[in-house]
């Protein structure tokens, strides 16, 4: 018992910090659907991914911005000298400037890109694939912390169940020590009876400190998922699965396949290779812009002093000769990458299959487990209510009447460590599948 608590614990505080949105110490009823919702809405760590997928879009509309035209001023001033002029050395003679002193130019400059091999639409597809990749981490993330929540949530059903079994063994075991009691005092039993009989109470005390210590465990962590202050009491309504119906394999696998966020971040990530590859072909492909300009400045030689308008309208291409190779390059890199992903991805689905197939087998196993545990119940019962009246006739010892207590106290705790146990294994073939629960 104490493996499987400590394993579901465990595993809990992998993906949790511990945080508190209370400052004071107040009784939360909890269902398991409340306790998802909690779970999947108070963690900063999603908080934080949706910031990352606002910096993919952001990152989207950046790059947007090209497809419109860019405008951009300038302004210059430029003070000159000395100032070029000619002399006229004859008749009346002097000079007349040739720049002036004083340079003014402002002017307003366009360019816009006409043709680029779709090369820039490119460019968007990747980025808009990088933000699909961020929005499905915030899926994976939720499905873990709602399937992390299954498990605090029935450690600690499980651990209160188990308890109140305790609680009901010390009750029995209390009541026969009054019996032993009795019969001592009757001469019908010796006083050895009433000394084992402490040491089992004992026994069961020590029992309980050790579930009490699990339970308390387990507590904070289901607390740090929900993000509840630690001095919070929490009351868990709801109880544990006894059946589940049984599914064809191959259906269970192939809805696996369909659902499991892995996979579908694989997908996106091959997706994000072959745009890549694309990206790279037409890096060596010509663009055309568009460019205008339109401003005032002097200078102009039969006016140095006047501010005139001049305008100015072409087309650039750009032309790439030669890159070093780096075409070629880019091209193998991404070839290689997108046999990574694709490799990754089949390696993937063998491993989605087995732990479909794994899951599948345990349930398959707790359920046989629990139809035992049951049976063992009733055989438990029927030994100890015949104990009890064999002991009070004397036909039986002390000792033997308690070991049929305990086997039945055993068969209870086994009882409802079957039921915790199918009803975790219910929600882990449902998390191998992918299926989402919150």
């Amino acid at each position: 018992m104490k493996k499987i608590i400590l394993f579901s614990t465990l595993s809990a505080l992998l993906f949790i910090p511990v945080f508190s949105i209370a400052q004071h110490a107040v009784s939360v009823s909890l269902s398991l659907s409340k306790a998802i919702n909690l779970a999947t809405n108070n963690q900063p760590l999603l908080r934080e991914a949706e910031d990352y997928v606002k910096v993919a879009q952001g990152r989207i509309q950046q790059s947007e911005s090209s497809k419109y035209p860019q405008i951009s001023a300038a302004l210059s001033y430029d003070y000159m000298g000395p100032i070029p002029s000619i002399v006229i050395p004859f008749g009346p003679g002097g000079h007349f400037d040739l720049a002036p002193a004083n340079n003014y130019n402002e002017h307003i400059d366009v360019k816009y890109l006409i043709f680029d091999f779709n090369r820039r639409n490119e460019w968007i597809n990747l980025l808009k694939s990088n933000r699909l990749a961020e929005q499905e981490k915030i899926n994976l993330l939720k499905n873990r912390l709602a399937y992390r929540t299954v498990q605090a949530f029935y450690s600690v059903l499980f651990l209160r169940k188990s308890l109140k079994v305790k609680d009901e063994q010390m009750k029995d075991l209390l009541h026969h020590l009054v019996t032993a009691k009795k019969l001592v005092e009757t001469g019908s039993a010796i006083s050895l009876d009433t000394l084992t009989t402490h040491v089992r109470v004992t026994a069961i005390e020590n029992q309980k400190a050790g579930i009490e210590n699990l339970l308390l465990q387990n507590e904070i962590v289901l607390k740090s998922l929900l993000n509840l202050n630690n001095h919070a009491s929490v009351n868990l309504t709801g109880g544990f699965v006894k059946s589940v119906p049984k599914m064809p394999l191959d259906s269970l696998i192939e809805v696996a396949f369909a659902n499991r966020e892995e996979i579908k971040l694989t997908k996106i990530g091959e997706q994000t290779a072959n745009i890549q590859k694309n990206i790279a072909k037409l890096s060596s492909m010509p663009t055309l812009s568009a460019i205008g300009s339109y401003g005032l400045k002097n200078g102009y030689p039969d006016a140095l002093y006047k501010m005139r308008s001049n305008w100015l309208l072409g087309v650039a291409a750009n032309i790439p000769i030669f890159d070093g190779y780096m075409k070629k390059a880019k091209m193998e890199t991404a070839t290689w990458n997108i046999h990574a992903v694709q490799n990754h991805l089949d390696a993937l689905r063998k491993t989605v299959s087995r732990e479909v197939q794994q899951a599948a087998s345990e349930l398959l196993s707790s359920q046989k487990q629990l139809k035992l545990a049951r049976e063992e119940i009733v055989s438990a019962q029927a030994a100890v209510k015949q104990a009890r009246v064999q002991y009070k006739s004397g036909y039986v010892t002390n000792l033997s009447l308690l070991d049929a207590e305990t086997s039945l106290t055993r068969a209870r705790l086994s009882y409802v460590a079957g039921l915790y146990k199918i009803t975790l294994n219910k929600y882990r073939l449902m998390e191998t599948m992918g299926l989402r629960i919150w």
